[in-house]
């Protein structure tokens, strides 16, 4: 019968080195033959761990390493230096082909766990995980809800500009894309400001009002979003009041806010989807 009483065991984290000490206390106490016959083991490892005890005491009962102490076909000091020399001038051949492109002595193996050692190794490249797929979300949308605005300068056009002056056309182009199927408006204006920015969001909600276009269910069909790309607080010079900054004030109940600058740089919209308000 084994004298470690049950709830020792099973409170303890480290049940080795429990049963071990509680072995090497009965070997103190009652002997070293009378408690191998209680532990059901032999004096010879009686005789072990308390030899450990007596000499180091409680951390003499631990696990100690199994290592051997000697490796005969261990790589040598000159064969390892050399592969680490070799792998330092061409960093990005492998451990196969080190070994045969150098003709180096020691194996595949052993010049790529010298290099994982020496932390010569590249780490693996992590495979691309999408964290937010927007195909996936937008496909959630319902269509002619979510709108993207963007205004754009139309004088920085080299071969727009001679027809801009001579003939009056406009000088800026306002464009509304539709989120979910991509649909394109545009807008044209000689100026920029407020009043243009409200009346071509009024003027997008009257034309799909008139076109029967569906608006989220539950919505009213003039209350659609509209975001617009980069906003701040001013148009044409003149500072906005605090409410135009997060919304258009207008008769027709819209969400919009105003671009800071137009975009400048950018060529027309693609005439595909395209229609003009």
């Amino acid at each position: 019968m084994c004298p470690v009483e049950y709830c020792t065991v099973i409170r303890s984290k480290n049940h080795r080195f429990d049963y071990r000490k509680a072995l090497v206390g009965s070997a103190i106490k009652i002997g070293v033959k009378p408690t191998a016959r209680a532990f059901g083991t032999t004096p010879k490892t009686v005789r072990l761990w308390l030899g450990r005890y007596l000499a180091n005491g409680p951390p003499g009962l631990a696990e100690q390493s199994r290592r051997p102490k000697t490796c005969p076909h261990k790589t040598s000091a000159a064969a390892e230096a050399r592969v680490l020399a070799q792998r330092r001038k061409t960093p990005g051949f492998s451990a196969r082909r080190l070994k045969y492109e150098f003709d180096l002595t020691p194996s595949i193996g052993a010049i790529g766990r010298i290099l994982r050692q020496h932390g010569l190794t590249r780490k693996p490249k992590k495979k691309h995980q999408t964290k937010h797929d927007l195909r996936e979300i937008k496909k959630k949308y319902a269509a002619f809800t979510r709108f993207k605005m963007d205004v754009k300068y139309l004088n920085d056009i080299p071969h727009y500009w001679p027809y801009m002056t001579a003939m009056n056309l406009p000088r800026y182009e306002y464009t509304i894309s539709e989120v979910r199927v991509g649909a394109v408006f545009l807008a044209f204006s000689d100026s920029y400001g407020v009043a243009e920015s409200e009346a071509v969001v009024r003027r997008l909600l009257v034309h799909l009002r008139d076109q029967g276009v569906p608006a989220r269910p539950g919505r009213d069909p003039d209350r659609r979003r509209v975001r617009v790309r980069g906003h701040g607080d001013r148009a044409q010079g003149e500072r906005l009041h605090p409410h135009h900054r997060n919304r258009v004030r207008s008769h027709a109940p819209c969400r919009a806010r105003l671009p800071q600058r137009p975009g400048r740089g950018r060529e027309f919209a693609q005439p595909d989807r395209t229609r003009v308000l």
